[in-house]
């Protein structure tokens, strides 16, 4: 919504900033500052490497942060990436792991998206990822269980855990949402299979599509339960801007705010199908303060087996996230 970020700004830079941002703090130094910056054909070759050592590393829980895919193919109907990000883009593979190698770490964050929607780019990034010796966290949707081969450079190239985009354990929901590759079967056999692999998952629900019943949350936790989800993750379907969701709630008259600084996932901003508002808020305080009871943050581990201490750590501070869910809204 850059017209009306422009309403509180003197320039407004849009989309991938690696070459306009730039351009901007030129141009501001001249006096010549535009009011809007667009990339419109944006190459993700030559980006320099990232100044570390300017940032004050106590200031974040990891710098060793990189990307080697933009944007997303699939067109699921609340993501704001696909709704947002035209095309879908790569680094070259030899930038990446110079990168790599120049954070001198061994716990490498990647932040892309949908990483494995080119299958022969990312087993060839994963294949070379392996004489480095590292371990890695990044995420992923549910399509990396079809392939055997890919599994398995998951794997072998570090892989320590993944977020998974479950979003669902209702079929109906699945389908409502345009993720179709997504199903209850696969959902069972991806955790299987990581877990196998000693990856650990943090995996994110969504609840309030106009498919879900009251019923789904007490379902989700118990599917987290019995699979053992290593870090569930649970939000309210949220209708961002310029995505499929916002235009199909604002034509039905749904939308009850559009006030963004409850646009956080944690709010309810539009007027669910199948339930009330508070129905839908008090099934997600359910679901993360069910999956955080201390019993149940044992059970859980105890079924996944991965990065044993890892997850006491995360699971801890979620447990206190999910204690007091209401202050962080």
């Amino acid at each position: 919504m850059p017209e009306e970020a422009k309403q509180y700004a003197d320039s407004v830079v849009v989309g991938h900033a690696y070459k306009t941002f730039p351009q901007a703090l030129m141009d501001w130094k001249r006096g010549e500052l535009k009011e809007y910056y667009e990339d419109t054909n944006p190459c993700f070759g030559g980006i320099p490497l990232p100044r570390r050592d300017l940032l004050n590393k106590s200031g974040y829980i990891s710098i060793n942060t990189t990307q080697a895919v933009f944007g997303c193919p699939c067109k699921c109907e609340f993501c704001v990436i696909s709704a947002t990000k035209s095309g879908y883009h790569h680094r070259p593979i030899p930038e990446i792991i110079e990168e790599i190698k120049a954070m001198k770490s061994k716990l490498i964050f990647f932040l892309d998206p949908s990483p494995i929607e080119d299958v022969a780019y990312i087993k060839e990034l994963y294949r070379q990822l392996i004489p480095l010796k590292i371990n890695w966290m990044g995420l992923s949707t549910s399509k990396i269980v079809d392939d055997e081969e890919l599994l398995s450079l998951v794997h072998q190239s570090g892989c320590a855990g993944l977020l998974i985009g479950f979003e669902s354990v209702s079929e109906k929901s699945l389908s409502r949402m345009n993720k179709t590759f997504n199903s209850l079967e696969k959902h069972y056999r991806l955790v299987k299979e990581l877990h196998k692999r000693k990856i650990a998952i943090m995996g994110c629900f969504v609840f309030g599509s106009d498919a879900d019943e009251k019923s789904l949350f007490k379902e989700t936790v118990d599917f987290c339960l019995k699979t053992g989800i290593d870090l569930p993750r649970f939000t309210v379907y949220t209708p961002f801007p310029t995505t499929a969701l916002f235009n199909k709630l604002k034509a039905e008259g749904r939308l009850l705010t559009t006030d963004w600084s409850k646009y956080n996932c944690q709010n309810v901003v539009f007027q669910p199908k199948n339930m009330t508002v508070k129905e839908l808020e008090d099934g997600l305080e359910y679901a993360w303060k069910e999956c955080y009871k201390i019993k149940n943050i044992i059970k859980r581990l105890l079924s996944a087996r991965t990065r044993f201490l890892w997850m006491i750590i995360a699971n801890l501070g979620y447990r206190f996230y999910s204690q007091d869910h209401a202050k962080y809204k």
